[in-house]
C-alpha cells in the first residue's frame, strides 16, 4: 500500500494557527497571555467556546456540591481525603482535574457501587477504621456580581460501610 500524501501547506498553517489559539485559550490565566486572550474574546464568544454564568441561563445552578468521606475510629468521625483530590506538590497545576470530575460523580445516586469500592479501599489503607461514610455536601451559589457564598452548607448522609 503506498503511503498517504503529505497534507497541503494550507492545512499545516491552519493546524499550527489552531494549536496556537487553543494554547492561548488554555493558558489565558497567565499574565503574559491575557492581552492576547482578551483580543480573542469576541471570536471565542462568537464560536461558543467560552463559558460564563449566562451559558446556564435561564436556569443557573442553585448550588455547588461535593462528596465528603469520613472514617470512624472509636466514637468519632474524621474527614478522609479522597484519592486524587490533594493538589500535586510538584509539576504544573492544571485548572481542570479529571480526579475532581470523578469525585463529583461519586455523589450521584448511580455511583453506589463506586462508593462501596472507595470505602473498601479506605478500609484496606487504614486498618484502624471501623467504618467509612459518605456525605453529599451542598453550598448555595451566589448570583453574578454578588460575593461568593460562604454558607451554610447542607450535609446529607448517603451511606455508611463497615470495615470489620
Amino acid at each position: 500500500m503506498p503511503p498517504s500524501p503529505p497534507p497541503s501547506r494550507l492545512a499545516r498553517v491552519v493546524l499550527v494557527a489552531w494549536l496556537g489559539v487553543a494554547g492561548v485559550l488554555a493558558l489565558d490565566h497567565l499574565p503574559a497571555l491575557q492581552p492576547v486572550a482578551a483580543a480573542l474574546g469576541p471570536a471565542r464568544r462568537g464560536l461558543g467556546i467560552s463559558q460564563s454564568w449566562s451559558m446556564f441561563a435561564p436556569n443557573p445552578p442553585r448550588s455547588t456540591f461535593w462528596l465528603e468521606v469520613e472514617g470512624r475510629r472509636g466514637a468519632r468521625w474524621h474527614p478522609l481525603p479522597q484519592p486524587g483530590s490533594a493538589p500535586l506538590q510538584d509539576g504544573p497545576r492544571w485548572r481542570y482535574s479529571r480526579a475532581s470530575k470523578l469525585t463529583r460523580g461519586l455523589v450521584a445516586e448511580a455511583a453506589t457501587r463506586d462508593r462501596r469500592h472507595l470505602a473498601q479501599w479506605w478500609c484496606r489503607q487504614d486498618p484502624t477504621l471501623a467504618a467509612v461514610r459518605f456525605l453529599h455536601t451542598r453550598l448555595p451559589s451566589s448570583p453574578p456580581g454578588v460575593a461568593a457564598s460562604t454558607g451554610p452548607s447542607s450535609r446529607t448522609p448517603l451511606e455508611q460501610h463497615r470495615c470489620r
